[in-house]
């Protein structure tokens, strides 16, 4: 109990922070009356602060997203490329059909880009791809290293890749794959302690 409250103390109750805005999700060999009695103590000793404090109801403000280009001049040997799209939200019901879209697009050695780029023109040293999903909006980006002299055919295959995943349909045999592989990448996630808390704190 010690350990867990110290814990607790050191890295949650800092003046940024008030207990009564706050989410607490524990994963590990501690018991739940461990965890809740830890919480009871730190808690109280917080209850005046929070109680003088004015509470706090920030409007909920969705993020526009407009079209543009940004160019950072770095002096090293290779271009870095990030395209960004307007993603979906925690929750969202589509999530499962994103998921399946990165994985046929972009996720792993077997992804549409990493094939096309790497494996069959030489064009990129890596491809990537990573959805960022917050409460009621995300962002989606898909990533590339590659050499400056090749970075507008990096850019154009690209954007090749995500032309064909909006007119042409996904084969069921490509879709099945991709649906086997995001099933064992869960399985093995939860082995991790990170991955069982973030899907805690968000289910």
């Amino acid at each position: 109990n010690e350990f867990i409250a110290g814990t607790l103390q050191n890295m949650i109750f800092v003046k940024e922070f008030r207990a009564d805005q706050m989410l607490l999700a524990v994963v590990g060999g501690s018991s739940h009356e461990a965890v809740a009695d830890a919480w009871n103590k730190i808690a109280a000793r917080q209850q005046l602060k929070a109680a003088k404090a004015r509470p706090i109801k920030l409007p909920e403000i969705k993020p526009t997203f407009t079209p543009g280009a940004h160019v950072w001049q770095k002096p090293v040997e290779q271009a870095s490329l990030i395209i960004g799209f307007e993603g979906i939200g925690m929750g969202a019901k589509d999530r499962h059909v994103l998921a399946c879209l990165d994985g046929i697009l972009a996720a792993g050695m077997g992804s549409r880009l990493f094939q096309a780029l790497r494996e069959r023109q030489g064009l990129v040293y890596d491809v990537s791809s990573a959805h960022m999903p917050f409460k009621s909006a995300g962002m989606y980006m898909l990533e590339a290293g590659c050499n400056p002299e090749r970075l507008e055919r990096v850019l154009q295959g690209i954007l090749g890749e995500c032309r064909k995943m909006r007119d042409i349909p996904v084969p069921i045999a490509e879709l099945k794959r991709v649906q086997d592989f995001l099933a064992g990448a869960y399985g093995l996630s939860l082995e991790s302690p990170s991955n069982r808390l973030f899907r805690l704190a968000i289910s």
